[in-house]
């Protein structure tokens, strides 16, 4: 036979009785001192819990194997053969006599017990934790509405004709938008998002012209340095960076959050971090510094840091950006904690922020029993928000849950063609709809038309 741990091959009664003494003697030293190490580990937490023979089994995870009965006294009466069964379920050793293993599934149970205790006092902590964040948010919002109601007659005129400007580029009236921020840039000449928003409606060439005039007059404008940044990095993103820089030393905190990003996709961690700590001095309540620094820090394999900074991110985030911070929190507690309870809570509480998250709805179908019933209320979410609504055919982010509700096995042929189906008619320049369109259709003569609109698509990107 074969002896594990030497190596070495061998037969006869000697070495047999050599290893029966030496699992005898394990066993000794497993039970002679389990109460010991379990208190060494555990702790006080421990010593709340009942150590003797009557330790509670029906709050246990005994699903595994019913059988178990629900108190110590009656595992007495089980054989050596099912107890050893428990203990090999359970990932204990299994030698030894009934006694021992008797005592090692008590000792097992004790510390089973713990861990839920444990997490479950985690999970409420974290529904506190969120509670009291969502209550700081609205007197922070009040106070916000408060203020800016002393300058309402000036925000509205501004703020109407911006809308405006949104409505008409919406429409198409790509002429009528550029008009209507040209009159408000008359009324907040330094405002650089206006003029960001012009340049973005406009060709490459005038664009450029319409920053560097504004940077003429205002040349400590930030935003103008950031939307010149943002327009360079098409062409040439050395020159971008140092755009970036300038938009940062005139404290426009989107160029913290760009230039940041730039640099960890070049592979400069350190510099990312760097910025984005600097960004979050400079502008403590923003929250998509906080969110980045802790992608950053997730990558980086800083857990505990990451989870300090999407927890202050929550501080100061709005719907929108709590549904990021929670997808983080999620992943964290799915990853590194192993609580799948308290990951799925996270990311039912980012949908619940934003309905129209669709990150959000697809890490809940990655952990839900039944994903194609979370796709379909996804879904059913999605059109009911968007009914009466004016919306985006180009690019947009819901059609990966229509594709992956149509991937699922689950569904029929028949059914992930219809599924498919509604998405090319809601996403029609989407090219990736179109060629699982086309995988799935049932007649040649509309597979082909399907991947004829896919190319004729995918020459558009």
């Amino acid at each position: 036979m074969y002896y594990r741990g030497t190596g070495e091959m061998g037969g006869g009664g000697e070495r047999n009785n050599d290893k029966r003494r030496r699992n005898d003697s394990a066993d000794d030293f497993m039970s002679s001192s389990s109460e010991e190490l379990f208190q060494s580990l555990q702790g006080d937490k421990a010593s709340k819990l009942n150590m003797s023979k009557d330790v509670p089994f029906d709050f246990l995870p005994f699903s595994q194997m019913s059988w178990i009965p629900e108190s110590t006294s009656q595992l007495e009466v089980l054989k050596v053969s099912e107890l050893r069964l428990a203990c090999q379920q359970r990932r204990l050793p299994k030698s030894g006599t009934k006694a021992k293993l008797i005592e090692r599934l008590r000792n097992w149970s004790v510390i089973e017990a713990q861990r839920l205790v444990y997490n479950r006092e985690r999970r409420e902590a974290a529904k506190e934790i969120l509670r009291t964040e969502n209550t700081l948010l609205l007197n922070k919002q009040r106070q916000e509405v408060q203020r800016k109601s002393e300058t309402r007659n000036v925000e509205l005129d501004t703020g109407s004709l911006y809308n405006e400007a949104k409505r008409r580029e919406m429409r198409g009236d790509i002429d009528g938008a550029k008009a209507t921020l040209r009159k408000l840039l008359k009324l907040t000449p330094e405002d650089g998002r206006v003029v960001r928003r012009i340049a973005r409606m406009s060709s490459p060439l005038e664009a450029k012209q319409v920053l560097q005039e504004s940077l003429r007059k205002y040349p400590n404008n930030g935003y103008l340095w950031h939307g010149l940044a943002q327009l360079s990095m098409e062409y040439d993103s050395r020159q971008a960076k140092a755009y970036y820089k300038k938009g940062c030393a005139n404290g426009c905190v989107n160029s913290f959050h760009a230039l940041g990003g730039l640099e960890f996709k070049e592979g400069n961690v350190r510099e990312a971090a760097k910025l984005f700590r600097k960004g979050i001095k400079l502008f403590p309540e923003n929250h998509r510094l906080y969110h980045a620094l802790g992608s950053l820090q997730i990558q980086a394999g800083l857990y505990n840091q990451a989870l300090t900074s999407f927890k202050q991110g929550l501080k100061y985030a709005p719907n929108y950006g709590k549904s990021f911070m929670m997808l983080g929190l999620s992943y964290l507690e799915y990853q590194y904690n192993d609580d799948i309870l308290l990951a799925k809570y996270y990311v039912k509480e980012a949908v619940k922020a934003n309905p129209m998250f669709e990150r959000g709805w697809l890490a809940l179908a990655l952990l839900d029993d039944n994903p194609v019933s979370v796709y379909q209320r996804a879904i059913l979410t999605y059109e009911g928000l968007q009914r009466g609504k004016r919306s985006r055919a180009t690019k947009n982010k819901w059609a990966s849950v229509y594709q992956a509700l149509a991937l699922r096995p689950e569904l029929t042929g028949r059914e992930s063609y219809l599924v498919l189906k509604k998405a090319s008619q809601l996403f029609s320049d989407d090219w990736i709809v179109w060629f699982n369109l086309a995988k799935r259709c049932s007649s040649k003569t509309r597979s082909i038309a399907a991947f004829e609109r896919c190319l004729e698509v995918a020459g558009d990107w």
